[in-house]
């Protein structure tokens, strides 16, 4: 009896995990991500944009979400196509 809800518990931590740790980001989107960071923060000339990174970084839970890769293209599209 006991056992049996130990074992639910320890599914239940497993399954819990699993979805907490499944989002996984690309190599690209850490790239942008740590590209944009240097382009910002480190004053390393690259070849993102500023504007768009500064947008992109200030954005963390659609970053976290979504991934650098989306959402730069994501303000790109909305930065310099939609004017």
């Amino acid at each position: 009896m006991v056992f049996n809800h130990i074992f639910k518990v320890i599914v239940l931590i497993l399954f819990l995990n699993t979805l907490l740790l499944s989002k996984s980001y690309t190599n690209e989107d850490w790239k942008i991500y740590n590209g944009c960071k240097d382009k910002l923060y480190k004053k390393i000339d690259n070849n993102l944009d500023r504007n768009i990174c500064k947008h992109m970084l200030s954005d963390k839970d659609n970053l976290k979400k979504y991934g650098a890769k989306k959402m730069y293209n994501y303000y790109i599209k909305q930065l310099y196509y939609f004017k």
